[in-house]
């Protein structure tokens, strides 16, 4: 399961709109200090959007490392109360 900290579809959705409606524009046409401010926005929330699946990887692998350790604590825990008995 995937969980995203920012994870907004209509924001999302008119952004994606916007930044085409404008890159259209470019090259043929300026484009205001509000279009530029809309592609800065799109490019920030893409941004964000890859570090947020590049944290929740992160955060995942070290729930497995500490799970697989956790484990391994356990064997020797178990091992040195064997030994004590």
């Amino acid at each position: 399961m995937e969980i995203k900290v920012f994870n907004n579809q209509i924001l999302e959705n008119w952004l994606d709109r916007r930044a085409n409606e404008i890159l259209s524009k470019l090259g043929i046409d300026t484009i205001t200090d509000s279009e530029m401010l809309v592609l800065v926005l799109k490019a920030q929330t893409n941004h964000f959007n890859h570090l947020d699946g590049d944290l929740t990887s992160k955060m995942h692998l070290i729930d497995n490392n500490i799970d697989e350790l956790d484990v391994k604590v356990n064997a020797r825990i178990d091992e040195l109360d064997i030994k004590v008995n």
